[in-house]
């Protein structure tokens, strides 16, 4: 029995070290040998005068921009997609925007001018339809109430008389 125990023993001390030498690996590709990260360095701000910067042009700029050189007959949306390369969608916000702060009028259906040039005439805004006066108007009749649905069956009521089925009653 001694010597089973020492088998055991001699057992244990081998998976004793290649548990320690598992450790020891998990250890390594748990922390791979990255250095320390380094601080990023702040980019300084720009050396240019601010004349030099790049400037960032908006949609309503660059519609802006184009209505203007059309001159007092203004410019359609198709002609402003076609020289901004810009969408309809995005032509069509810019203009609201524009008309908004009365820096563009409509002078026509689909049409759009610079305000600030002499001799345009924005078109008079449409007004609401007057509703014409009527009569006094009847007053409508109830609903009639919604049927619920059931599983059961609605009860129906008794098939009214006619008259001739009366005429055999009371003969």
């Amino acid at each position: 029995m001694e010597k089973e125990i020492a088998e055991i023993a001699k057992a244990l001390g081998a998976i004793a070290k290649n548990l320690t030498s598992l450790a020891k690996k998990a250890v390594k590709s748990a922390t791979p040998g990255r250095r320390p990260a380094k601080a990023k360095a702040v980019a300084p701000p720009s050396k240019r005068p601010k004349a030099e910067r790049k400037v960032t042009v908006t949609v309503p700029d660059q519609v802006l921009k184009q209505i203007r050189k059309s001159g007092e007959k203004g410019m359609s949306i198709d002609a402003i997609q076609k020289k901004t390369g810009l969408t309809t969608q995005q032509i069509n916000n810019a203009l609201y925007k524009l008309t908004k702060s009365g820096a563009v009028s409509r002078t026509g259906r689909g049409v759009y001018a610079a305000a600030d040039l002499a001799g345009q005439k924005p078109l008079p805004k449409s007004k609401p339809k007057a509703k014409a006066k009527t009569a006094a108007k009847a007053p409508k009749a109830p609903r009639k109430p919604r049927r619920i649905k059931t599983s059961e069956p609605v009860p129906q009521p008794p098939p009214a008389e006619t008259t001739a089925q009366v005429s055999e009653t009371t003969a």
